[in-house]
């Protein structure tokens, strides 16, 4: 009697046990949840880690290439779900548009005065060859991107072969509007398709003539924060670009 009460009993601790592992097993597991393009491309695949309590949540085009991917911290209420850690943002073709670093407040970390002096890693990307306008004046259009500081902290500026420094124009949004379908219920979002940002006049209040017909064209940037200390580079970042306007 006594023999079977035991044989009972542990084999309910060992149900006990295994329910247990199965319950933290559960908790800790990360859940992936998606949503998509009506036409079916993925649009939103979110990773939620519970044991951290948060989540990773990257943003799709439609033709697969990443929006956004940023971290968060999973909160009851939306306005205290942060983003933090490093946050990526790219054009439709891939080129990169921004990535900053948030602190786990939501804070953007802003560029120092020893980054500024060592330098960042840049890319610079523009078409040569001159579009034209309505009136049938040209301009280039061009993209920069400076890694890990956030876009708040830049000033974009045309540097003119007057010394001048001219506010860069920003082209209009191309807003695409798509339908999403998330479990059971579907919604409108709009994503802006624009491949480049800023655009420039081809001519010689903007641009130096370097003979041939072609121009150099010099972007620089400054970050708001730092100010115009005189042992700092102006502007702080800087790029160049040769421009030939009847390149094809």
């Amino acid at each position: 009697m006594f023999m079977a009460k035991m044989v009972i009993n542990i084999k309910q601790i060992q149900f006990l046990i295994r329910n247990i592992f199965l319950m933290v097993l559960l908790v800790s597991c990360d859940n992936i949840e998606e949503c998509y393009y009506e036409t079916g491309e993925i649009y939103a695949k979110e990773k939620i880690n519970n044991e951290k309590q948060e989540r990773e949540t990257t943003l799709f085009y439609k033709n697969g290439n990443v929006i956004i991917s940023f971290r968060s911290q999973i909160k009851e209420k939306p306005y205290k779900n942060y983003c933090f850690g490093v946050i990526k943002k790219f054009y439709p073709d891939g080129f990169p548009l921004e990535e900053k670093i948030s602190t786990d407040k939501g804070e953007s970390i802003k560029p120092t005065k020893e980054e500024a002096l060592k330098g960042f890693e840049t890319n610079f990307d523009y078409i040569s060859f001159g579009a034209e306008d309505t009136l049938e004046n040209k301009y280039t259009v061009f993209r920069y991107f400076i890694k890990g500081v956030s876009l708040f902290y830049q000033d974009v500026f045309i540097c003119s072969p007057d010394s001048l420094l001219i506010h860069a124009y920003k082209l209009d949004p191309d807003i695409h509007t798509y339908k999403i379908i998330e479990k059971d219920t579907s919604y409108n979002v709009e994503i802006d398709e624009n491949i480049y940002s800023y655009y420039v006049p081809i001519d010689e209040r903007h641009m130096k003539p370097i003979g041939d017909g072609k121009y150099e064209l010099k972007v620089g940037v400054f970050f708001k924060n730092l100010g115009n200390e005189e042992d700092l580079p102006s502007p702080h970042v800087s790029f160049t670009a040769i421009i030939d306007p009847d390149e094809e």
